[in-house]
């Protein structure tokens, strides 16, 4: 089925409720990313303390606000920021399934209603001249 038909069916409350489960899904795409993004440089620096200077900008001012006076103090800091983002990340994709699912629910529910209803309100020669 041509995904413009489905979007064709739905009510406009129906396709607003849509937008909770794009957002919430950017979100946790991105969130992916970002968890992801950084391992790359938290492993560089436990391998080479030095390597900060080899890092972006950004992430090199990031680092700099971490605290810790020391090396081992820093990747500490560096790995419970890691450990942060992923629970977060987990949390967002547990809250993402659940309104994904809960929506999906609505629409089917929704859309098997207005089926069922016009199929009982269809005259009795519609309804016989069908399969």
């Amino acid at each position: 089925m041509n995904r413009l038909k489905f979007f064709g069916i739905l009510t406009v409350k129906q396709r607003l409720s849509l937008i909770p489960v794009f957002i919430l899904t950017v979100i946790s795409s991105g969130l992916e990313v970002f968890g992801l993004g950084l391992l790359i440089p938290f492993f560089q620096y436990l391998s080479d303390p030095e390597s900060i200077g080899r890092l972006p900008e950004v992430l090199q001012t990031a680092i700099a606000y971490l605290p810790g006076n020391n090396h081992s103090e820093v990747a500490m800091s560096m790995a419970l920021l890691l450990i942060a983002v992923f629970v977060l990340k987990g949390l967002i994709s547990i809250l993402t399934t659940w309104v994904r699912t809960r929506t999906v629910y609505r629409l089917y529910r929704g859309t098997a209603s207005r089926v069922l209803s016009n199929h009982l309100n269809a005259p009795v020669t519609y309804i016989t001249s069908q399969n």
